[in-house]
């Protein structure tokens, strides 16, 4: 696919609030393009539609935590059990878990 002006001037205005697969349709490519170029343009998720995202998530844990029983993130350990997710917020407190 030809990234044209008016299609990357849509994956400005439209990325960071929108669903990558609608977003991906309207622009005729794959998912992995569109977060390719947008991440290439330094375009990001608002804080908002992220936290929407994860809202409609429920009690489900997304599947890229599922990996593995404990994940290091920037801000602590995220420990998985069973359908539980917990954040702890430093090292030192994965002591007592």
């Amino acid at each position: 696919m030809k990234w044209t002006p008016e299609k990357i001037d849509q994956l400005k205005s439209r990325y960071p609030h929108e669903d990558n697969g609608a977003l991906a349709r309207d622009l005729g490519c794959s998912r992995k393009a569109l977060a390719f170029r947008a991440s290439s343009l330094g375009i990001k998720k608002t804080a908002s539609f992220n936290e929407a995202r994860y809202a409609r998530l429920g009690p489900q844990i997304p599947p890229h935590l599922m990996r593995g029983a404990r994940r290091q993130i920037a801000t602590g350990t995220i420990i998985v059990r069973g359908n539980t997710l917990t954040h702890l917020s430093n090292a030192s407190a994965l002591r007592g878990a």
